[in-house]
């Protein structure tokens, strides 16, 4: 996952954006009062760069774990604040602006860097921009929802 966010990295820079971050891979994902994240929560960021992912859930899918990554780093980058101190993920009517924020800046990244066709069609899928990259139906690259707060399957 490191060697990804280093990748990343020059995407995010032709953005005008350098976001500092340490990685941690803990599948359970736990809140500020000890509770585990739903099962399909794949990753989160926190206050001070940080940024947790499900390892069982990334692991051994690279397109997946690029753009959860590029989305999560996003969070960073945009220096985003959930809820202060508690690890809480409120539930929406509607997608929240930071995730809309943070899913187009990713997919801006991933196309910035220009490595990294199938995971920029999944996130493109997973926000409404289906893009056919020439190579595969970038709809097999869907995959299961994102959570905490991230835009529904269209």
């Amino acid at each position: 996952m490191q060697r990804f966010a280093q990748e990343l990295a020059p995407g995010f820079a032709a953005l005008g954006h350098q976001p500092r971050i340490r990685l941690q891979l803990d599948d359970k994902l736990p809140d500020a009062y000890g509770l585990h994240a739903m099962s399909d929560v794949m990753g989160d960021a926190l206050p001070g760069g940080r940024i947790r992912l499900r390892a069982s859930s990334l692991c051994g899918n690279d397109v997946l774990a690029r753009a959860v990554l590029a989305h999560e780093m996003a969070h960073v980058a945009l220096q985003h604040q959930g809820t202060p101190n508690t690890g809480l993920v409120l539930a929406w009517e509607g997608p929240p602006k930071q995730e809309q924020e943070a899913d187009r800046l990713a997919l801006a990244a991933l196309r910035k860097s220009g490595s990294y066709p199938l995971s920029e069609a999944w996130l493109g899928c997973h926000v409404g921009d289906c893009v056919p990259s020439g190579r595969q139906d970038p709809r097999s690259f869907r995959g299961p929802p994102l959570r905490a707060g991230r835009p529904p399957e269209p």
